[in-house]
């Protein structure tokens, strides 16, 4: 058996054409690619040339701060403030005082606050 070699056709036979199969989806994804980048950068520069708004105001209102002299409890909605504040006056603990709060949050909170966090 003889063994055969490869040899570039073009050396061989002048006259054939090689022609380089390019994948289709390579170059489709390089003009993707660079017509992304364009719009990317072009949006970002246009962004920067447009003069800043002010910032609308947000509702804050100052409020005057608390002092007491015996104890404080804090919640997002003023039921269950109350509820904690009540559970210290009638004599309970600070923990007691934090789970009547939490347990009044997940009430009328429940979409923002549960036994979980």
């Amino acid at each position: 058996m003889k063994s055969r070699r490869l040899y570039d056709t073009a050396a061989i036979h002048p006259q054939a054409s090689v022609s380089i199969r390019v994948h289709p989806c390579s170059s489709v994804f390089q003009r993707f690619a660079l017509a992304s980048l364009l719009v990317a950068t072009s949006l970002a520069a246009t962004a920067q040339l447009r003069p800043s708004q002010p910032e609308p105001p947000s509702g804050w209102t100052e409020k005057r701060a608390i002092v007491a002299k015996r104890h404080v409890v804090v919640a997002a909605h003023p039921l269950a403030a109350e509820a904690g504040f009540r559970m210290l006056e009638k004599g309970g603990s600070a923990v007691d005082a934090a789970i009547a709060t939490q347990l009044v949050l997940g009430l009328v909170e429940p979409h923002a606050s549960g036994l979980g966090g």
